[in-house]
């Protein structure tokens, strides 16, 4: 269902030749809406809560983590290369994605503990797709 939902937005972004650039901040945000309304407050594995998207400037998409598990920031900053390599994969491979990714100026994941401390954070863009 959250695939369909992001696939139909993604498609009205191609489908109109307005759009063959990177997307608007208010477009953005429609995206973020979407996956919101999808996947917000879901468990995505044991140990991780998908909070919410925002796109804070330009076509800069964020999604926020929150990790249940105790971990310091130290820690958590060694499985980040582990992390952002599996949606490098993700995001250039899953067609999908892949979509999404070219009119974006940047995903970023950023991620916090159960108290709202922040632990750590990564970047992609399109430029990693090549």
């Amino acid at each position: 269902m959250k695939r369909i939902l992001l696939l139909s937005v993604i498609t009205t972004f191609f489908i109109n030749p307005l759009y063959s650039k990177n997307i608007s901040n208010k477009d953005c945000n429609e995206v973020a809406s979407e996956v919101n309304s999808s996947l917000a407050g879901m468990q995505l594995d044991q140990i991780t809560i998908f909070e919410n998207a925002i796109c804070p400037s330009g076509a800069n998409l964020t999604y926020n983590y929150r990790i249940t598990m105790d971990v310091s920031s130290e820690i958590f900053k060694t499985v980040i290369p582990e992390m952002k390599t599996n949606n490098i994969i993700t995001w250039c491979s899953d067609p999908t994605f892949k979509l999404l990714i070219q009119v974006l100026d940047s995903v970023e994941f950023k991620y916090k503990n159960n108290n709202g401390a922040y632990l750590g954070k990564y970047t992609i863009d399109k430029s990693y797709c090549y």
